[in-house]
């Protein structure tokens, strides 16, 4: 008598049993048919999700955020249908390093001198490659002088006559932001 054959369960990788994705978060071995530039949306240079720390000093703890990296800016969503950025990452005049010795593997932080210093982590190796790839590139591209950045100051819109000090990118079509 022939025992029947038991079906093999498929190994899930940490996000996807964390966090219960499987379409947003592709499989280790999904990489040829999956890139950081493949899922981009028009405008967008490279979009993915990776873990953010957040939290204040000791309540910090790690996030799941989708980063959208357009011109020299990365911005970080909860998710696709959000509105509005959960806020923004400057690239121009940033450097990156990783960070050893941390409770994620592949963590990396960026580093800007007029900004927050932010912590990001990807989900395996492979991942930390294609992202640190679209990072470099930008910062690189930015010291080209494709970009010009600083603080400026703005008026006030309620005309009350106070000024605000603002962070303004020109970019290479010579537009301010």
């Amino acid at each position: 008598m022939a025992t029947p054959k038991v079906a093999k369960r498929k190994k899930k990788s940490f996000l996807t049993s964390l966090f219960g994705c499987s379409s947003l978060c592709p499989s280790p071995t999904d990489y040829t048919a999956h890139s950081v530039t493949a899922s981009a949306l028009p405008g967008e240079t490279a979009s993915g999700y990776m873990q953010k720390l957040g939290g204040k000093s000791a309540a910090r703890f790690w996030q799941k955020r989708l980063c959208v990296v357009r011109g020299s800016e990365l911005f970080y969503y909860k998710d696709r249908g959000d509105k509005e950025a959960k806020g923004v990452i400057r690239l121009i005049g940033a450097s990156f390093y990783f960070v050893k010795g941390s409770d994620k593997a592949c963590h990396f932080r960026i580093k800007h001198p007029d900004h927050k210093v932010r912590d990001l982590a990807c989900e395996d190796e492979k991942w930390l490659e294609l992202w640190i790839d679209v990072v470099q590139r930008c910062i690189d591209g930015a010291g080209r002088g494709k970009f010009m950045a600083g603080w400026v100051f703005k008026k006030d819109k309620r005309g009350k006559g106070g000024w605000k000090r603002r962070y303004a990118i020109v970019d290479a079509d010579k537009v301010m932001r």
